[in-house]
């Protein structure tokens, strides 16, 4: 069979961002910012949280609108300590207690979210390459159990797991930022100085992420946020015609060199509307009313403050039943899906996780309210 060769074309594809810098620089509210941009207004995005549900600062609380412009986002929240601990729970993905930020668990978060999402954050990546149970805290419990390995160790289990996460993000179809914490970078093969005691000069050269230095390799854009202007430098793209290596940009100019890069390489195309992931959602519990399917993919909530929820105000799994179990009047198998597919869009999640000590009263007599309707509905039908 003969080769047919065509003209090379750039067509529309999501950016795949690494975004760099010290706590405190910004890269949380400046990753919503920019996941809005490429998204528009009714794109959706989701951001994995690794630092102890910080993300839900720059959220609405519950009841009042998302609004960018004074820092509350409109997004969908994967708080990963929360989420790890019912994997564990279920035996769900092989995740174990000890091993809290294995990559191999992102790699299927990934895969899972990417899908339903415009924009997939990751808030901070450094936790999959220091944390516990991460890449390096694996080759070191590797080399314990393997003195003989020795490097190899690296080879054996740091290579496949980052490997795992680099394919995990090219594969996906949604605009990936990638946030890493940073440090000072130090070159320790420096000019001599003969004034010195020794003949190696250590420098600081700069600053490098806290994860592994290829991952930019990956990447099509790579940009530092400076800590404190919350600007940022481009560090590497291959968009150099809307930015090149070395160039600043203000924290204003910023959102429209992001919007410029958006523009030029098409990620705007497909738009994913955030509201038809809440409908999505809202089809897949209609069947039963719960989300108790054994290993789905993961759904995605939207995230209030107010809507976190601890052991302290949970509700019971009984009293959550009891509200669900309302819907079992709607003697109509059509009208039954119909109410339960509104009270989950009302929710914006799955009962489990919406409904709490505080708010049981105010979901169960919503409940009631579209039994009610639905009710009357059925009436109307007889008397007609």
């Amino acid at each position: 069979m003969a080769i047919v060769l065509k003209k090379a074309t750039r067509g529309a594809q999501p950016i795949r961002m690494a975004v760099q810098g010290r706590t405190g620089a910004g890269k949380t509210y400046s990753s919503l910012q920019w996941a809005q941009i490429l998204g528009g207004e009714r794109g959706a995005t989701c951001l994995i949280d690794t630092e102890r549900n910080a993300a839900a600062n720059y959220s609405p609380a519950l009841g009042e609108d998302a609004d960018p412009e004074t820092g509350k986002f409109d997004f969908f929240h994967y708080d990963w300590r929360t989420e790890h601990a019912l994997l564990v729970e279920n035996r769900e993905l092989g995740a174990k207690k000890d091993l809290l930020f294995d990559p191999k668990i992102l790699v299927q978060v990934i895969k899972d979210i990417g899908s339903q999402v415009d924009t997939l954050i990751i808030d901070s990546a450094s936790h999959f390459w220091e944390g516990d149970g991460g890449v390096m805290d694996q080759v070191s419990a590797h080399q314990r159990k393997n003195p003989k390995d020795g490097q190899l160790a690296w080879n054996k289990i740091a290579t496949p797991l980052l490997t795992g996460i680099y394919n995990a993000i090219l594969d996906a179809p949604c605009n990936i930022i990638f946030c890493m914490r940073s440090k000072l970078a130090f070159d320790r093969n420096g000019s001599i100085d003969k004034t010195a005691k020794t003949n190696d000069t250590v420098k600081i050269v700069g600053t490098a992420p806290v994860f592994k230095a290829d991952v930019l390799y990956e990447m099509g854009v790579a940009v530092e946020i400076d800590a404190v202007t919350h600007g940022i430098t481009i560090l590497k793209t291959r968009f150099d015609a809307v930015g090149d290596v070395g160039e600043s940009f203000t924290l204003e100019e910023s959102a429209r060199y992001i919007k410029d890069l958006g523009l030029y390489i098409g990620t705007d195309a497909g738009v994913k509307d955030s509201q038809a992931a809440v409908e999505a959602l809202a089809e897949t519990l209609a069947d039963d009313g719960t989300d108790d399917n054994p290993r789905e993919p993961v759904k995605l909530e939207k995230k209030a403050d107010s809507q976190t929820t601890t052991k302290s105000d949970a509700a019971t799994e009984a009293q959550i039943t009891a509200v669900t179990d309302l819907f079992k009047q709607i003697e109509d198998e059509d009208l039954c899906k119909a109410a339960k597919k509104s009270f989950v869009k009302e929710l914006g999640g799955t009962p489990a996780k919406v409904i709490n000590a505080d708010n049981l009263n105010d979901w169960t007599l919503k409940a009631q309210e579209l039994v009610d309707s639905a009710l009357g509905t059925v009436k109307e039908d007889a008397s007609v």
